[in-house]
């Protein structure tokens, strides 16, 4: 049975880990040690306080993180202590060169590691139904999938970086919807059409999404606003997104709407609140 390691006890990882505790031994770590006992306490993780003792407790390690520069540092700390039975699991979003340059690294020592963003949200995290993109060694991919169903529904992807090039397309793909169903919400209300009724409309017509069916009615129309996904993740995600689409037509505005919503509500609230520049600014 492997021994599994978890760096990164933020919203996401805290509940993802807690699911790969369920069925394997796993050992946390967080830059701040309390939250470190906190996990522990109520989840039953074996915390570690210094990480440099996660590989000598570990096979597999998983890191969610707010991005690559948090991964980098922490693998270059940890690097000594690994050989070549360890794996490393990458599930922050981040950028695809970025994975391969890591990849290269810890290859040449026959250290595999595998890019494995995850899509679903804090709430998906907590019941175990995140959706994993996996990129990485196909043959090694056998190894880590039982670990990867823990806490997802993983989909291996192919080669390091897949994973977040297709996360990063997925968040600017999320948030633009986002934008251009409130927009077109906010334009039949102009009109004189109640938003719920027109909601409802669409949720059972061609034009309905996710934003239509999840997040408009159940965090913006309730003003809620708590997905639990920050406006600033929002933006990384899309300037990685804009990286591999160079020339963007139908994605041109999408930044700026970022860089606005920011500046009212800051980069720490929640990324449903973008739809505020289209539902108040007619208030």
């Amino acid at each position: 049975m492997y021994r599994i390691g978890f760096v990164g006890l933020g919203r996401m990882g805290s509940n993802m880990a807690f699911n790969i505790n369920k069925k394997y031994k796993t050992f946390v770590w967080n830059r701040t040690v309390e939250k470190c006992k906190s996990h522990n306490k109520e989840y039953g993780t074996t915390y570690i306080e210094n990480i440099i003792d996660m590989p000598k407790n570990t096979d597999i390690i998983f890191f969610c993180l707010p991005t690559n520069k948090e991964v980098e540092n922490i693998i270059n700390l940890i690097k000594p202590y690994l050989n070549e039975n360890h794996i490393l699991i990458d599930c922050t979003s981040s950028d695809a060169i970025s994975q391969k340059t890591i990849y290269n690294e810890l290859i040449q020592n026959n250290i595999y590691y595998f890019d494995a963003p995850v899509s679903g949200g804090p709430e998906k995290a907590y019941n175990g139904t995140l959706t994993c993109m996996v990129g990485g060694n196909k043959e090694k991919y056998s190894i880590i999938e039982d670990i990867l169903k823990s806490f997802s529904n993983p989909i291996y992807v192919g080669e390091i970086g897949n994973g977040c090039a297709i996360k990063s397309i997925n968040n600017i793909l999320n948030v633009s919807h986002l934008c251009l169903a409130s927009e077109a919400l906010q334009a039949l209300e102009n009109y004189g059409i109640d938003k719920k009724i027109a909601l409802e409309v669409i949720n059972k017509s061609s034009g309905r999404s996710l934003s239509t069916e999840e997040r408009i009615p159940i965090h913006i129309m309730e003003k809620k606003y708590n997905y639990g996904f920050t406006l600033g993740l929002m933006n990384k995600d899309v300037r990685l997104a804009l990286k591999l689409i160079k020339n963007p037509i139908m994605f041109s505005h999408i930044s700026s709407l970022l860089k606005d919503s920011m500046d009212k509500y800051g980069e720490n609230a929640d990324y449903t609140e973008i739809a505020k520049l289209f539902f108040e600014a007619n208030n």
